[in-house]
């Protein structure tokens, strides 16, 4: 197990972020942690990186104890029979509300709801 005081040594001696990866959640993450096996995914062709999301979304889910659970494994087993997967996993929009505790969301529209207000007040034609 990789101790806290190691992430903060690698995240210091962090190379530039890998452009790649922006747009993918914890893609910058997994980046500082192992940079050569983000580099390798990212040289690999469609079907190879298919069958590592595969086995590491099973992985994950077998680690956490998720992966028999009733609305879990249909996900899985259709996800590595390149179908669509169902509710709550089919559209990837709302899987936070799905996740989310409902504190959390509750603060996020919140924060949100500040926001557009405050666009809206200095929008030109308000």
């Amino acid at each position: 197990m990789v101790e806290r005081v190691d992430l903060e040594q690698r995240r210091l001696a962090r190379s530039e972020p890998i452009e790649q990866v922006a747009g993918f959640n914890g893609g910058q993450t997994l980046a500082e942690f192992d940079r050569d096996l983000v580099v390798g995914l990212l040289a690999t062709d469609a079907v190879t990186a298919r069958r590592i999301a595969v086995y590491c979304a099973n992985a994950a889910c077998e680690h956490a104890g998720l992966a028999d659970l009733p609305w879990v494994r249909p996900a899985l087993d259709v996800l590595a029979e390149n179908r669509t997967p169902p509710a709550p996993f089919a559209d990837i929009g709302p899987i936070n509300d799905a996740f989310a505790p409902r504190r959390l969301r509750a603060r996020q529209s919140s924060v949100l709801g500040r926001r557009l207000r405050s666009m809206a007040e200095a929008s030109p034609g308000s």
